[in-house]
């Protein structure tokens, strides 16, 4: 496309070339080049958030046949064409800038990622809090019918560790811990806790390892009975509580250190999350103009 009249006719007077050529001065006239790539990128991701992760997918474009002295690549529009939402991942900002990494002139395109994680939360998390509680509330039922408190814990924990077993086999395979790792390891703590609880209320049941003091007794002595006499016995009912010198200490125990242990724990690892959630979200306030198609 002839920019300018001025460069065209002293062209043509210098090098004295025919009128029909069609020779534009340089200074005057721009060449726009258009060319199409289809190239197929491979992003390494850092796993460690997962499922509350956000990644960064960088794509380099070197421009190898001058130096950057003589051919800069100037940073447009960057526009994607795809959906928004992936099977796992939103697709966030899309950047691109110019990049001075050596002396050829370079572009860098950069994709963000968020991770799609109410699946998760729906599949891993709830379920496994459900069963959590239905550990702990194996601590209120009738405290001398140990065979259903701890046959309930029992449950629990294998129904937690068949779920850990079949979610892993989907999740990403990596050489560090997960947050998602994290929370499952806390949950079959918290669980087997409950089981040693229940074990040790039970083993420890007319002992006092838990009474510091102790208040005057009196012991009231009656005559040996007979072959056919019958001592007077309490028959004590069902629902009747543990008495303090039995092991009331070590199930009240129970009942108040987990949910502080569960409430400590899950406001670290939720306020974390949400930091880090809310720190990556933030990023997608790009003043950039983005275009979507």
């Amino acid at each position: 496309m002839r920019e300018g009249e001025d460069g065209l006719q002293q062209v043509h007077i210098i090098y004295n070339f025919p009128s029909t050529v069609n020779i534009f001065s340089g200074y005057e006239n721009s060449i726009e080049i258009s060319q199409l790539y289809t190239v197929r990128y491979n992003c390494e991701f850092n796993l460690a958030m997962f499922p509350f992760d956000s990644q960064i997918c960088s794509m380099h474009f070197t421009l190898v046949s001058a130096a950057a002295s003589y051919m800069v690549l100037v940073p447009g529009k960057a526009i994607y064409s795809g959906p928004e939402n992936l099977i796992e991942y939103t697709i966030g900002r899309v950047h691109m800038a110019a990049s001075q990494e050596n002396e050829f002139a370079t572009l860098r395109v950069d994709v963000r990622f968020y991770r799609r994680f109410v699946y998760y939360l729906l599949t891993l998390y709830i379920p496994s809090a459900l069963l959590m509680i239905i550990a702990y509330a194996s601590l209120f039922f009738n405290p001398l019918d140990f065979n259903s408190r701890i046959v309930v814990a029992l449950t629990a924990l294998l129904v937690l560790s068949s779920l850990f077993t079949q979610t892993s086999n989907s999740l990403p395979k990596t050489s560090y811990f997960k947050m998602v790792d994290v929370w499952f390891f806390f949950s079959i703590v918290i669980i087997f806790l409950v089981v040693l609880l229940q074990t040790l209320i039970d083993f420890s049941a007319g002992k006092n390892w838990f009474i510091c003091f102790k208040k005057n007794t009196v012991v009231e002595v009656l005559p040996r009975a007979s072959s056919e006499t019958k001592l007077p016995t309490e028959e004590r009912p069902l629902g009747r509580p543990l008495s303090p010198g039995y092991n009331a200490t070590m199930l009240k125990f129970g009942q108040i250190i987990l949910p502080i242990i569960f409430l400590v724990f899950n406001l670290i690892y939720w306020g974390s999350s949400l930091v880090w959630k809310s720190g990556t979200m933030s990023m997608l306030k790009d003043p950039l103009p983005l275009e979507w198609s």
